[in-house]
């Protein structure tokens, strides 16, 4: 894994070891979860969609992640189901009035850092 995208993690991770002392750093923590694995992403495969045109022959706007997180998945680079990321990913860069607790924040990080590591090692991950 990059040494960029391990600070992002470990800064995510730290936040929710310290969101015992206050929660707020919990939401902090969910919300920086989404935009890690889309900084992952954006090294691993964002090459793959630069200088895109669309008809008319503009330059296409960046991908986002869901379109990331699909070629991904299409090119085995990732496992698992990827359809709630996008939605849960939207609550927090959208607010949202959601009281968080330890579980809601710890199940898709952990999916996330799975998928962090088979991006850049595959046999790392591996169960």
């Amino acid at each position: 894994m990059p040494d960029t995208v391990r600070q992002s993690h470990d800064g995510i991770r730290n936040a929710y070891i310290y969101s015992y002392f206050s929660h707020d750093l919990l939401t902090l923590a969910a919300s920086q979860t989404f935009p890690c694995l889309e900084y992952a992403l954006r090294l691993r495969i964002g090459s793959q969609f630069e200088g895109r045109l669309d008809r008319k022959g503009k330059l296409r706007p960046p991908v986002v992640l869901p379109e990331l997180l699909e070629a991904a998945k299409d090119q085995g680079l990732i496992s698992g189901d990827i359809g709630w990321i996008n939605p849960l990913r939207k609550m927090f860069a959208h607010g949202s009035d959601t009281v968080l607790n330890a579980p809601m924040f710890l199940t898709p990080f952990q999916v996330v850092t799975i998928m962090i590591g088979e991006l850049f090692d595959p046999a790392e991950s591996s169960p």
